[in-house]
């Protein structure tokens, strides 16, 4: 009201009235801060969407904004938008229209509300808006583009720092879904920031265009890609080539201009972002071809550097030589810092890049450099420089190998001479052991044997660095095990008999003794405990080359943007890969003789400090935590030698490391309690950390890496507990449970930190809104039908008025995370490091070898550490408790152990609270849902007969899924969808036929408990996830997709049943489908970016399926070629996937595995009604339509006979120059495995009703007849005639039977290209052809005998598609049909196969041995394959043993000749377990024993059977006829030997000496 008065009222008076109407408004803007300052005291209790609406109204109206404007932004600004209760209040639509809005205010040139206070909430509504909602990028960088097109118009650096850092966190967001928008904005605004750089930015400023320009660069080259390269993109490409060279002289003038500083020449480097950028320019910039680059002159007064009449061009020097020039100019002196710098960069990042003839010139230069250095600051760059082409030396020289080593190695020696010389006058110290350790573990130099020299106590003290140089010389170079120093002035009293001298020296070097002086303690704190532990363990053994792979060299880890867009180029590796075909790790058998008497001189040395240790009296803080550095030195001491077997598991805590840990640990409690009586529980954060350190065994430690175990980590874990004093766990507790904070409650009432817990409300208030009906609904329905949930619990309660003053410590204009540390106090952070660190002591709780009892119960801990989490403790509002929920179930359900239900239960209803509490706090809600995932594997045990709370837990779990599920499009961010995806992919993963956590269908919202069939299952709802409308959760979908097919619980990752395969592909088809149909208007570049984001994610999709479903295997093929005729996919992106598979199924090509469905993909295609001449040929690796019609002729000709389809035969005849009638003749031999079949089953089946099979009858007819008609039926019956071999290969080559499929194989023996046929249609069409075709009433075999060589073509042919297929399942059904031939042909064999007996029973031996022998290579587990294996190698001993039967009644004499290599191998697969190892040992016990009558002759040459229980009797059987006429001699049995070698039949590999 007094508003509109002023409003209405006459402007026509006294400027003392005017002035009393300014004061007015002043009372009324400081009126509405103190209401709202007011009702924030103790926690906000303002509706927040009433709020935003009333200042959105004020600044909306003219005379209102004019009035208050600048009042109710300082209001939004420091009270509205730093309050997390009210950022959370407001939904999409609401945080995009108060966006616009100030983004309007800001344009508008008559607004008279301060610029900078705009660009201060314009970045505070960015950060809101990103974290709360998925954003629509359009109007907003058309904001920042007309802003920053005109930015060189602004003055106030802040104001632009404010505006990038804005644009900098919208980019993160949007950046891996927006990449063609993203790219068009740094295209136009990149040439307009170098002036900013030089005319406005301070230094902050400087790092946020730093921070976009490497933004840029990663959006134009991820990982350093060039134009042209695949995963490189621009939408201009000479815009931004032009934008490169500008940003190449902005870099190269800063070089240029910086020197020594005014500070005593001091050094200035560039900052490491600086250099990041630089690296990327120039990997982009430099070339071979071209040393100079040609840049437009940057004008003071311009700021784009647009050609024009005042417009100059230079040119500036780049490249390698160019580079190297400036180092050498510069001398000794800071100039060359910032040039060593980037080309440490270049060298690291993108080592393929260094030009082979600048390799050597750069080492001589950086040589003469480290040489001639007289600076220490400087030799640091120089080393660091020399060190990244030694750790990159690998690549370097790869291709020119030889040369490059031979020139480099007197540099190489050079350096190494000089870094040393550096070192031992302790001269950049950390940078030269660096360099040596790099150097010796490349090979790059052979130490001589005075390096050992350099570890002396008097020389040099440990340190870090130095220790691991230690550790590199002991596992690369020679040991001189009696070398005792030339500088032996220190221990020239040592005595001639000490043993192991060397070893000595080294382990005083690294235990100094405190006798010396107490300097060397305090360095040895210092030292990484687990590089030490190592040197001290290796030193004991005697072998000393002990591998360490854990801290090698630092990879450079690409941006997880850059990743994205490799990921959406199909330049990554697929998830799938990794996990269900990475090769299993080698375990190396660990050389564990030790030196007793050197472990002896450990175990001393620990004991006298161990005894320094607990003599100290009144220790301070900083003495407790040196102890417990101390302590994990000792542990990690023990659990290598453990590791290494030096100690075992029963005497580990009978050694005296054990003992020393013991008593330091006991000490260490009680300095602690002494410290806390005295000073209180202040200062002890360092402390518990230390302790969390030594308790933590999670495997981040070396233990992984030198031949520790996850049972090593167990063992380790117990013997820590056994060792705790109870008073130690005690302290922990206490902290743990806020004894510590004896003041809360005072402080609480405290008015300065209730107006800062102001920022950070607890999520709800008492005038906080209810939330959406539906949310609220879910869990009353829930409730209202479950007794363990009451209503209460399960609503949205309202929170209290007023937070604990300690919730928050600071404020800060960015509204913060409750789950952000930042918000705690020390009291808090203390607190939460020992919840942690006793969630650390109790993890690994499990069975181990040996008994180890701790003093307290493990368990009773654990409930103590989880009772925090109880209604009556837990309040979710509060930041701690948040993130003391967020530890605990992140350690306590992060191991293999069971989760007791009772705490199972407790957690959940935590997060419950949680979840209800800020159901709209994205952040809260995605830590939410990552804890529910941590559970889900705990609630899928005991699945047999779940308790009562175990089925509470799951429902509960369930239904919080599925109201986020429900809530997911309107109110959640994707990265919370991501998170949802995750769930239903854990959810999937551990309950993979849906026996708990199927979904309620909107039906059976009565019934929670039941879980009916109707329902969607986890599987369902992922699948779902794969059509989400963000790339990220799309894109983490369908990587993980592999968990639909497969049961990862199982050990060998066991398929899942084969029609829930083909299910769940179908349900994942139509989603893919769905999602590449973009809905709605978008821009151009969206539409791209949708497109390009959209084709990646399906093609991931479908290729990790491909790799993780045998049975899908070929829809997926045939749905990539349907997606290129119907989406327009490109051919190119698909043949990269397409790659990717082919070369993990173990293809040699791409278009090798496409050609392997080839028929199965061209009669899906023809089905579908498409023209032959548009089939994707490029996939099978066809230049051109001509190329692939010749290539593959036949299949073609074939499948469009079938459908009749004469036109497209005329076609390729005409584009092939061969007549139709032609095509048709040489086609017959493929075209009549269509059709006779067909007409032998529907002869062997009479007359029927089956439509389907009347269908099949009537198409086989008129393809028939179509051959007739065009070619006439003589001609079809001479052609059959004439390739009757041909056509009976091809047939057998149809066969498909499953009757004898089980298990495994059941569910991944895919079907082959049709057509296909089981045993019994073959054996009738075969027969069928005999009596059509023949004429003459003989069998099949009989046929084929009278023609030269068919029968050896038919099992040649057969032969080599068995050899070729590396595939176990292709393999078997190749077999099947070579068992199906040889048996036609055994039936016969008393005919001799008219003069081919000899060849068939010498091939098939011969084949099914080297069979035998290749398929069981491989030890056979759990596996898929191994089934494979296991059922081809008893089907080819039960075809052997009918051969050798048939063989012994009909030609024994020839059967002997092959005696000696059937035995020889069959002995080798007896000790096979199951199937194979009893057919084997069967069928030798047949040709040794039941046969021994007609083969005795062989038996009798043969070698010594193994003297082991199965083959006693055959062993009995051959020393009878082999010593038949008396003992041998020794020149006897030497000649017997011999000769039965001598035998050409038997390859020496499979000769078996007895």
């Amino acid at each position: 009201m007094e508003t509109e008065e002023l409003q209405n009222a006459n402007q026509e008076v006294s400027r003392t009235t005017l002035s009393n109407r300014e004061s007015r408004k002043q009372e009324i803007s400081a009126l509405v801060k103190h209401v709202i300052r007011l009702a924030d005291k103790g926690s906000p209790k303002l509706k927040g969407s009433l709020l935003f609406d009333h200042i959105r109204k004020i600044l909306h109206e003219e005379y209102t904004r004019d009035s208050y404007g600048q009042d109710y932004c300082s209001i939004l600004l420091k009270n509205v938008l730093s309050v997390r209760k009210y950022m959370v209040e407001l939904n999409t639509k609401e945080w995009h229209e108060l966006l616009f809005m100030f983004f309007k205010l800001f344009n508008e040139a008559d607004v008279k509300i301060d610029k900078l206070v705009l660009s201060q909430i314009i970045h505070s509504l960015i950060n809101g808006v990103t974290s709360q909602c998925d954003v629509r990028p359009k109007k907003i960088l058309a904001f920042f583009t007309e802003f920053f097109s005109r930015a060189k118009y602004q003055k106030s650096s802040l104001l632009l720092q404010h505006m990038l850092s804005a644009l900098n966190v919208f980019i993160e967001s949007i950046g891996p879904t927006s990449r063609v928008q993203v790219c068009k904005l740094g295209e136009e605004i990149v040439p307009k920031l170098p002036y900013l750089w030089h005319n406005v930015a301070s230094e902050e400023l400087k790092d946020e265009l730093l921070k976009f320009l490497q933004t840029q660069m990663w959006c134009h080259h991820p990982n350093g890609l060039k134009n042209g390269s695949p995963g490189a993109y621009a939408v201009h490409w000479d815009k931004w080539m032009s934008n490169l060279k500008k940003l190449y002289e902005l870099m190269y003038s800063e070089i240029q201009q910086m020197g020594p500083s005014r500070n005593r020449g001091k050094i200035q480097e560039l900052k490491s972002a600086f250099v990041d950028l630089a690296v990327d320019v120039c990997q982009q910039i430099f070339s071979e071809s071209s040393h100079m680059i040609e840049v437009t002159q940057i004008s003071c007064t311009g700021s784009d550097g647009q050609t024009g009449p005042s417009a100059k061009k230079r040119r500036l020097e780049s490249g390698w030589d160019s580079i190297r020039n400036f180092i050498n100019s510069a001398g000794q002196t800071p100039k060359m810092v910032p040039w060593l710098q980037l080309v440490t960069g270049l060298v690291s990042k993108y080592t393929d890049s260094i030009p082979r003839d600048e390799v050597i010139p750069y080492l001589l230069c950086l040589s003469h450099a480290l040489s001639d250095c007289k600076r220490t600051d400087l030799m640091v760059y120089i080393m660091r420089c020399i060190k990244s082409f030694v750790v990159s030396w690998d690549k370097i020289v790869a291709i020119d190998t030889d040369t490059l080593m031979e020139q480099s190695k007197s540099t190489w020696n050079q350096i190494w001479m000089v870094t040393l010389r550096f070192v031992s006058l302790h001269n950049a110290e950390p940078e030269g052991y660096v360099l040596l350790s790099a150097m010796i573990e490349a090979r790059l130099v052979t130490p001589r044997k005075d390096i050992w020299s350099i570890f002396m106590p008097s020389l040099t003290r440990p340190i870090t660095e130095s220790v691991i140089f230690l550790c590199q010389c002991l596992e690369y170079c020679d040991f001189p095990e009696n070398y005792v120093p030339n500088l032996a002035v220190t221990i020239a009293s040592a005595s001639a008999d000490v043993k192991f001298p060397l070893r000595k020296q080294l382990l005083q070097w690294l235990l100094p003794s405190r006798d010396d002086e107490t300097e060397g303690s305090r360095s040895y704190c210092k030292l990484n405990p687990d590089w030490t532990a190592h040197a001290l363990m290796t030193l004991t053994l005697r072998n000393l080359t002990v591998r360490l792979t854990g801290c090698k060299n630092e990879q450079i880890l690409m941006s997880p943007l850059e990743r994205c867009y490799l990921e959406t180029a199909i330049e990554m590796p697929l998830e799938v890969e990794e996990v269900l075909f990475k090769p299993g790790k080698k375990i190396e058998n660990i050389d564990s003789v030790h030196i007793p008497t050197v472990l002896l001189m450990v175990e001393n040395l620990v004991k006298s400090e161990v005894q320094f240790y607990t003599s100290r009296a009144e220790e301070q803080v900083s003495d407790v935590e040196e102890s417990v550095k101390f302590l994990r030195l000792v542990c990690r001491l023990l659990s290598l030698l453990l590791g290494n077997q030096i100690l075992t598991p029963q005497t580990i805590v009978t050694c005296s490391l054990y003992e020393s840990l013991v008593r330091v640990l006991k000490k260490v409690s009680n300095s602690l309690q002494e410290i806390i009586k005295k000073d209180g529980y202040s200062n002890l954060f360092l402390i518990v950390k230390e302790l969390r350190n030594l308790f933590c065994w999670d495997g981040e430690s070396l233990l992984e890496s030198i031949g520790g175990t996850e049972e090593c980590c167990r063992i380790m874990s117990a013997v820590c507990r056994s060792a705790t004093p109870s008073a130690l766990v005690t302290v922990l507790l206490d902290i743990a449970n806020e004894k510590h904070c004896t003041n809360r409650q005072a402080s609480s009432t405290s008015a300065d930190s209730s107006l800062n817990q102001s920022r950070f409300n607890r999520g709800a208030s008492k005038l906080l809104d209810d939330f959406d009906d539906d949310f609220d609904l879910d869990f009353e329905d829930q409730s209202n039908n479950n007794n363990a949930m009451e209503v209460d619990d399960l609503d949205f309660n309202d929170g209290p008025d007023s937070q604990d003053s300690d919730d928050v410590s600071t404020t800060n204009e960015v509204c913060q995370s409750l789950c952000s540390p930042s918000l705690l106090t020390e009291n808090q952070l203390l607190r939460l490091e020992a919840i942690k660190t006793l969630c650390e002591w109790g993890r690994c709780d499990v069975k181990i070898p040996v008994k180890l009892k701790s003093e307290i119960d493990v368990k009773y801990v654990k409930s103590k550490i989880v009772t925090l989490l109880e209604e009556d403790v837990f309040d979710p509002c509060r930041a701690v408790d948040v993130q003391m929920l967020q530890q605990i179930v992140m350690l306590q359900a992060d191991t293999e152990e069971t989760i007791p239900e009772n705490n199972l239960r407790t957690m959940i209803s935590a997060i419950r609270s949680c979840v209800r509490c800020h159901r709209r706090d994205q952040e809260v809600c995605k830590v939410s849902l990552e804890l529910i995932i941590r559970l889900v594997p705990h609630l899928a045990e005991n699945d047999n007969q779940p308790s009562s709370v175990l089925r509470e837990c799951r429902e509960s779990v369930l239904y919080l899924i599925k109201i986020f599920w429900k809530l997911q499009e309107e109110s959640y961010t994707s990265d919370v969808r991501s998170c949802i995806a995750k769930a239903m992919e854990t959810l999937a993963q551990y309950d993979p036929y849906c026996k708990w956590s199927r979904f309620l269908s909107d039906q059976d919202e009565d019934s929670p408990s039941s879980q009916d069939e109707s329902g969607p299952s986890p599987a369902n709802r992922l699948v779902d996830c794969a059509g989400d409308m963000c790339h990220n959760v799309r894109m983490q979908t369908v990587s993980a997709i592999y968990k639909l097919f497969v049961d990862m619980n199982t050990v060998g990752k066991q398929p899942l049943d084969r029609n829930k395969q083909h299910q769940v592909f179908s349900e994942l088809f139509m989603v893919l489908n769905d999602s590449l149909e973009l809905q709605g208007k978008l821009s151009p570049e969206r539409l791209e970016d949708e497109r390009q984001t959209r084709i990646a994610d399906m093609l991931i999709a479908l290729g990790t399926v491909i790799c993780s479903s045998p049975v899908c295997e070929k829809l997926v093929v045939f749905s990539l070629m349907q997606f290129i005729k119907e989406k327009d996919v490109p051919v190119d992106i698909v043949i990269k996937i397409l790659q990717k598979v082919s070369r993990i199924l173990g293809y040699e090509t791409h278009a090798k595995y496409t050609e392997s469905y080839l028929s199965f993909c061209l009669h899906k295609w023809l089905q579908s009604g498409w023209d032959v001449s548009e089939f994707p040929y490029k996939l099978l690796g066809s230049e051109n339509i001509g190329q692939f019609y010749r290539k593959y002729l036949n299949s073609i000709i074939a499948e469009l006979v079938f459908i009749q389809d004469m036109d497209s035969v005329e076609i390729i005849g005409s584009n092939l120059g061969i007549s139709p009638k032609d095509l048709l003749k040489n086609s017959i031999p493929y075209t009549v495995v269509h059709i006779l079949p067909v007409f032998a089953a529907s002869k062997q089946m009479g007359q029927t009703d089956d439509s389907g099979i009347k269908k099949k009858i009537g198409r086989a007819t008129a393809c028939y007849n179509l051959l007739t008609k065009e070619l006439s039926e003589e001609v079809v019956d001479r052609q059959i005639v004439n390739s009757l071999d041909e056509i009976v290969a091809n047939l057998l080559m149809c066969l498909y039977d499953t009757e004898a499929d089980t298990g495994n194989i059941r569910d991944t023996n895919p079907e082959p290209n049709p057509p296909f046929y089981n045993t019994q249609t073959i054996t009738w069409t075969l027969d069928y052809i005999t009596s059509s075709f023949s004429g003459s009433g003989k069998t099949l075999v009989e046929i084929l005998s009278k023609t030269t060589d068919s029968i050896q073509k038919i099992m040649l042919e057969l032969s080599v598609m068995m050899w070729k297929c590396h595939r176990m399942s292709e393999k078997r059904r190749t077999l099947f049909m070579y068992q199906l031939f040889t048996r036609l042909l055994l039936q016969q064999f008393h005919t001799q196969l008219g003069g081919a007996w000899v060849y068939v029973l010498r091939d098939v031996i011969l084949r099914l041995v080297y069979l035998i022998k290749d398929i069981t290579a491989v030890p056979l587990n759990a596996g898929t394959e191994s089934c494979y294996r296991e059922s081809i190698a008893c089907m080819a001993l039960e075809l052997l043993r009918e051969v050798c039967t048939v063989g012994v009644d009909i030609c024994p004499k020839e059967l002997m000749k092959y005696l000696p290599l059937l035995t020889s191998n069959l002995v080798s697969t007896v000790g096979h377990s199951g199937d194979v190892g009893q057919l084997s040992l069967s069928l030798l016990k047949f040709l040794t024993l039941e046969k021994v009558k007609e083969l005795r002759t062989a038996i009798a040459m043969l070698d010594n059977f193994p003297d082991k229980p199965e083959f006693k009797e055959c062993r009995a059987v051959h020393h009878k006829l082999k010593y038949a006429s008396g003992a041998f001699s020794l020149k006897k049995e030497v000649d017997h030997f011999l000769m039965a070698g001598r035998n050409p039949v038997i390859d020496q590999d499979f000769r078996l000496e007895g």
